[in-house]
């Protein structure tokens, strides 16, 4: 019995969690079916909070045990977890009494807090999980039968006890007996996952802590819920007296040896034949698994067993779900005659893929166990499609590590090899029209054979530099176009490594690689290290690489990105224009690489403020890649054709633009692509402008959180997305929420760009406005002097520092206070207005904002004929953008 005590305190706790659950549940629940775009991490929470309540209420109507104080510790954990979660959710999660900018800045702020509150909401469920665990140890301790009652002589590595409310089900038991029968090999039986951690903690003697319960979801979600590969590692970790979270990384770098590891007293036996005498012996993972794979060579249906075991083997080095057949097929089409195991699969009639013969090999698969097989056509009436037969293969995750380690270390790096020679067939042939999903797909693939490859040869370009270094520049284009930089850049430094060594660090094969880095610098945003390798690369005379008319324009293509890229508006002019030239001397109209200059310089005379130019160019582009039937490009050309109507405050053409492009963007390229994320934030900027407020702040949040999450929070385009959603919730005077992300973008550009950069200054334009109308003025003051005093040209036609400027700045101590006031101020707008008189039409929002600012510092200067001047000019703007929205409804 109890202690009355005990019974009372426990209920305490568990009324004290529930009470303010609830209400941080109701509060979440109200949130999520209130508000449009919300946090992943809030929805989450949404759904596992009622899940925690009904663990703890449940476990409040069990009769308490002495031995219940590790419940009630963990529900004390809970209690103040989830009271730290709603002191933030306070801050975070507006509630319908709110105003309207209290509302916008809780919005704001949940965006920073999006990380804390998923770190809140895993620690609850590894409570939660702690707490089923422990309530169905007490249940069943309860519900256990006498201990006289008769019980079975076999030992199940399972959660004991077949009355546990939580654990230990009939049906696994029945599943565990049945693959223990002879001539039964099934390895798709598994658990559930608090099955599986509860049979790990038991059998490797561990704690029901929570870094345990942590460590042990991760061990078993990598053992992909096996029992039999659970007991192992169970006892693998008793037998060599190690942690569950040391276990992992013995899994990552000794598979076979723990995979293979039997315990002495193993509860899973085989049976051994020896002569006419039967004998049980010790199961490990793999060798039942083996015992499948044998049985190849003894299946009727299976007439060619060595290549069907070369087909699987190759099929192991891709990932191990949703592995379509018509990558085969396709590799078999061009290439498939060079390898010994295809004609296997090959008609004997036609010459062509015997889909039947390979559908035959994969059921055969299919009913070893080793594999899964799904046939999305199986029901279609229409079998005319060549791709009808096809199907889609899926391994446990165990079966792929086991086929992978049975080989040898020459037979991995073969069949390795071949399926990066059949990801990159496809990817060359079939990329163009494939979809968002297939190149998903692809993308799982390539990671899987690519980690197998630096697994299992790192060293490649000794074995097959020939036959693997165009496939790998092809796979580092094709993570560079679907956004994945980080793999490009290393898939390109594995590249780069290999050809300093196999042709010599000077040849053009391994500059060209080099210049090659420099595409995926840029993307990234990594400017600096794009100008040192680019510098190094113009310097290169003794290189072949200025002989090479395709690679010298991408180097000075590249270049002229960069100097754009950092505001050097003159310097890319000039470059550009002169290989324009240079490309037209030898007639590469019709040639990608003129269109790709036409673009890059049509942008530079954008900034210039060279409307008429830009469009000229972008047309001319535009035209081409539409001949050229260069889908993507042309939508990319389009998205800045429109930036450069807005920029002239042509708001409802650009409009159109972006929009045809965001919708084909987003069907052929997936939301989460850079290049759609960059487009529905130009999108937003556009609403900004044309005032529609609504639609502009739920783009631009829903752009945040993407481009945060896909590019990383420091990525120019992230940092862009920040700035212009500061720009609208200050629009709405929303100062207090546009103030932080205003510093936020300052900082990070201030970092990489300097105050040079148009971009950076534009950013500390905003936040002394901000600042200004709140009356901050000399915080606002101490702000402009640094940015001025810190600033260089940027080297742009349009707008560059004013020497004068910079001197009233540093001369600001030495002069009449009462005339000079806020000279840092006034320089920092002066220039400002300059800058966008020289590139924005008046009617632009932009412009008009900095004619109000500067209107503001002359007059807390007394200047106000100068004051009224720039206020004549703003209402201008105003009444022109008024008339220009009229005139389109």
């Amino acid at each position: 019995m109890g202690d009355p005590l005990t019974a009372l305190g426990a209920a305490a706790s568990v009324a004290q969690f529930v009470v303010i659950a609830v209400r941080v549940s109701t509060r979440i629940k109200d949130y999520c079916s209130t508000a449009s775009n919300v946090p992943e991490a809030f929805r989450r929470l949404s759904i596992q909070l009622p899940l925690l309540i009904e663990v703890c209420s449940e476990y409040g109507k069990l009769p308490k045990e002495e031995d219940s104080k590790a419940v009630d510790n963990t529900l004390e954990e809970c209690t103040r977890q989830i009271d730290v979660l709603e002191k933030m959710l306070t801050k975070a999660v507006p509630v319908k009494s709110d105003s309207g900018p209290a509302r916008a800045l809780k919005a704001v702020v949940s965006i920073g807090l999006e990380k804390k509150v998923e770190e809140s909401t895993a620690r609850l469920e590894t409570l939660k999980t702690l707490l089923l665990l422990k309530i169905g140890l007490m249940t069943y301790a309860v519900l256990r039968p006498p201990a006289s009652s008769s019980t079975s002589d076999t030992c199940f590595c399972v959660p004991s006890g077949r009355l546990s409310r939580f654990f230990g089900r009939k049906s696994v038991l029945d599943r565990i007996d049945q693959i223990l029968r002879p001539g039964s090999r099934d390895p798709k039986v598994w658990m559930d996952s608090l099955e599986s951690i509860q049979l790990f903690i038991e059998r490797s003697g561990l704690e029901y802590t929570v870094d345990n319960i942590e460590s042990a979801e991760l061990v078993v979600r990598t053992l992909g819920f096996l029992p039999l590969a659970i007991d192992q590692s169970a006892a693998y970790i008793r037998s060599k007296r190690i942690s569950s979270t040391a276990f992992l990384k013995h899994y990552k770098d000794r598979k076979s040896k723990v995979m293979s590891f039997v315990p002495a007293l193993s509860t899973y036996k085989g049976l051994k034949i020896t002569g006419s005498v039967e004998e049980e012996q010790p199961l490990s993972v793999f060798t039942t698994w083996e015992m499948s794979f044998h049985q190849i060579w003894h299946t009727v249906d299976i007439t060619e067993p060595n290549a069907i075991g070369h087909f699987l083997t190759t099929m192991a080095f891709f990932s191990n779900t949703d592995l379509d057949l018509d990558l085969f097929r396709s590799f078999y089409a061009s290439d498939g005659t060079k390898h010994s195991w295809m004609p296997a699969f090959v008609d004997v009639d036609s010459g062509g893929w015997d889909a039947y013969a390979c559908q035959d090999a994969v059921t055969a698969l299919e009913q070893l166990s080793l594999i899964q097989y799904t046939n999305q056509h199986a029901h279609s009436t229409d079998q005319s499609n060549e791709n009808a037969l096809d199907g889609r293969i899926s391994f446990h995750p165990l079966v792929r590590d086991w086929i992978q380690l049975r080989v040898t270390p020459e037979a991995r790096r073969a069949h390795c090899t071949e399926a990066l020679q059949i990801l990159h067939h496809y990817i060359e042939h079939k990329l163009p029209s494939a979809t968002v999903d297939v190149r998903r797909e692809l993308l799982s693939h390539l990671d899987s054979a690519l980690s197998s490859q630096s697994q299992y040869f790192p060293d490649w370009a000794l074995y097959c530099y020939d036959s693997l270094r165009h496939c790998l520049e092809s796979f580092m284009r094709f993570y560079l176009a679907q956004g994945r930089y980080k793999e490009a850049e290393e898939v390109c430094q594995k590249i780069l490594k290999a050809d300093e060594t196999a042709v010599g660090v000077e040849q053009a094969l391994t500059l060209g690689t080099r210049l090659l880095l420099t595409d995926v610098y840029l993307q990234q945003g990594r400017y600096t290290a794009a100008e040192e390798e680019l510098t190094y690369l113009r310097a290169s005379e003794d290189s072949d690489l200025s002989s090479n008319v395709v690679l010298g324009s991408r180097l000075i293509n590249n270049l002229g990105m960069l100097y754009f890229r950092q505001g050097r508006y003159n310097e890319a002019y000039t470059l550009l224009e002169k290989l324009l030239k240079q490309q037209e001397g030898l007639s590469l109209a019709d040639d990608c690489s003129i269109l790709d200059t036409k673009e890059l310089l049509a942008q530079v005379c954008r900034d210039r403020g060279e409307h008429e130019q830009a469009i000229l160019l972008y047309t001319s582009a535009l035209e081409g890649f539409e001949s050229l039937n260069e889908h993507l490009r042309k939508l990319k050309c389009m998205v800045n054709l429109a930036h450069t109507y807005r920029s002239q405050a042509q708001c409802h053409q650009a409009s159109g633009l972006y929009e045809d492009a965001r919708v084909q963007l987003e069907r052929q390229l997936g939301p989460d692509h850079p290049l759609t994320i960059t487009t529905n934030m130009y999108h937003g900027i556009n609403d900004i402008a044309m005032e529609r407020y609504g639609t502009a702040e739920t783009s631009l949040r829903d752009v945040v959180d993407r481009s945060v999450q896909v590019l990383g929070p420091k990525h120019p385009d992230s940092l862009k997305s920040m700035m212009n959603l500061a720009i609208l919730l200050h629009r709405r005077d929303n100062t207090v929420g546009a103030e932080p992300l205003y510093r936020t973008t300052l900082d990070a550009r201030e970092a990489t760009l300097g105050f040079g950069n148009p971009y950076t200054l534009r950013t500390a334009e905003c936040l002394v406005s901000l600042l200004w109308t709140q009356n901050r003025c000399d915080e606002a003051e101490a702000l402009a002097v640094r940015v001025m005093k810190a600033a260089k040209p940027h080297h742009s036609s349009a707008g560059s520092l004013d020497k004068s400027r910079l001197n009233l700045v540093d001369s600001a101590s030495s002069l009449d206070v009462e005339v000079f006031a806020f000279p840092g101020a006034e320089a920092l707008f002066s220039q400002a207005v300059a800058r966008s008189d020289a590139t924005l039409d008046i009617a632009h929002r932009d412009r008009i904002d900095l004619y109000t600012a500067l209107s503001r510092v002359y007059e807390k200067q007394g200047r106000q004929v100068d004051a009224q001047r720039m206020t004549r000019l703003a209402d201008e703007g105003m009444m022109r953008a008024k008339a220009t929205r009229l005139s389109i409804s």
